[in-house]
């Protein structure tokens, strides 16, 4: 199949295709060649305003089945931070833990312990 080209692309090659024309070409060969060229240049030129102008806008067709999943882009750059908010309330008193009065209870101690010991292999040379 042959390459694509875009009506500026064609456009910019009928040009190109003038100026080679003016240089190699025997006036009575170029003459006719520059009519067809010209009346091509003036077809691209008006298809080119009409899509401008939105005549070949047709009425939008179904969605198509999307596509599979691209890769993730680059990690972005941090934004500024932002400016420091105003206070809260202040807290009741400070203070938050008591449970055993700040922290364990001998109870909760004695169950650590309890749990660490069974967790160690046993020891043949003594105790622990």
């Amino acid at each position: 199949m042959g390459k694509y080209v875009s009506i500026g692309q064609l456009r910019q090659q009928t040009g190109r295709a003038f100026a080679s024309l003016k240089v190699y070409m025997d006036k009575s060969v170029r003459d006719p060649i520059m009519s067809v060229a010209m009346q091509a240049k003036a077809l691209a030129d008006s298809v080119v305003q009409r899509a401008n102008a939105g005549e070949f806008n047709g009425a939008r067709g179904p969605q198509g089945v999307p596509g599979p999943r691209g890769a993730d882009g680059a990690q972005g750059q941090d934004g500024r931070q932002g400016e420091q908010g105003e206070p809260g309330p202040a807290g009741r008193d400070g203070r938050t833990p008591v449970r055993g009065t700040d922290y364990w209870t001998a109870e909760d101690r004695a169950q650590t312990v309890s749990d660490v010991l069974q967790a160690l292999p046993v020891w043949e040379g003594g105790s622990y």
